[in-house]
């Protein structure tokens, strides 16, 4: 079993999750023992582990049923704006269009 500190990664991300235990580990389908990435904050569970691509883990976060805070680093917080955009922007594309 190959927990996500174990993959070989290079950007670390720290995450808070707005949620209990359980909801989040559903959330993570792709590792079987997700529980164990999380430590208890005063806030909900925070996630400390790494990436290799802010892009994918920005879509990831944007996937969860639950709120969530991104501590850091700078780079996921941009990629999750570039992705905002690109939602948004495919709500106004389709507004336009109905008028």
């Amino acid at each position: 079993m190959e927990s996500l500190n174990a993959m070989a990664m290079n950007q670390r991300v720290l995450v808070v999750l707005h949620t209990d235990t359980e909801t989040a580990a559903n959330a993570f389908t792709f590792c079987e023992n997700a529980q164990g990435l999380f430590q208890h904050h005063s806030d909900g569970l925070l996630l400390d582990t790494h990436t290799d691509s802010f892009e994918w883990f920005a879509c990831w976060l944007a996937r969860l049923h639950f709120p969530f805070t991104v501590l850091e680093p700078e780079g996921l917080k941009e990629a999750l704006r570039v992705k905002a955009a690109v939602l948004i922007e495919a709500c106004e594309q389709a507004s336009a269009q109905k008028t």
